[in-house]
């Protein structure tokens, strides 16, 4: 075998192996990291980076960390005006893509479980949190909700309610 042949093949083995990871920390359904995932490894490995990384003390706006926690609201009465599978699918998978979208890479995306969503944020300006908080209501509020069954009524929009956790220097 070549060098280069060599080469090729180990680049495909550990892609193979980080996609392996990936999927095996990943929620089946919508593949946000998952909840054992985002508490045990990311978030502690995220805080001690942050908390490592030196202040730019010229910096006019220091950068903070951001904890945000997502429960959608009414998420039983979504389950009653829906079918279970509805919800997985016109629901909390399109929501996932939709969050995946609206923010950064190495923001972390969590499920929790059902209703409850965690977002792990770096490098935010202070200045900016609230900004951030209305930024991820605005995303969940641009979800297009399924129509109901016959005789169902449909809520206009996807609410939650947004708690934000900043963690300085």
């Amino acid at each position: 075998r070549s060098l280069l042949s060599i080469l090729d093949h180990a680049a495909q083995v550990v892609m193979l192996e980080a996609e392996a990871e990936r999927t095996q920390n990943t929620d089946d359904l919508t593949g946000l990291i998952d909840s054992q995932t985002f508490v045990a490894k990311r978030m502690e490995v995220e805080v001690q980076q942050f908390l490592a990384t030196p202040e730019d003390e010229a910096a006019e706006d220091e950068e903070v960390m951001v904890w945000a926690e997502i429960d959608l609201d009414d998420f039983k009465a979504l389950n009653t005006i829906y079918d279970h599978a509805t919800v997985d699918f016109q629901i909390l998978k399109p929501l996932a893509a939709l969050l995946r979208e609206a923010f950064r890479e190495t923001d972390f995306i969590c499920l929790l479980g059902g209703d409850e969503l965690n977002i792990f944020f770096r490098g935010v300006k202070k200045s900016a949190v609230t900004v951030l908080g209305q930024r991820i209501v605005d995303v969940i509020h641009t979800l297009h909700l399924p129509e109901p069954s016959a005789g169902q009524f449909k809520p206009d929009i996807l609410t939650a309610s947004v708690g934000l956790h900043v963690m300085d220097r």
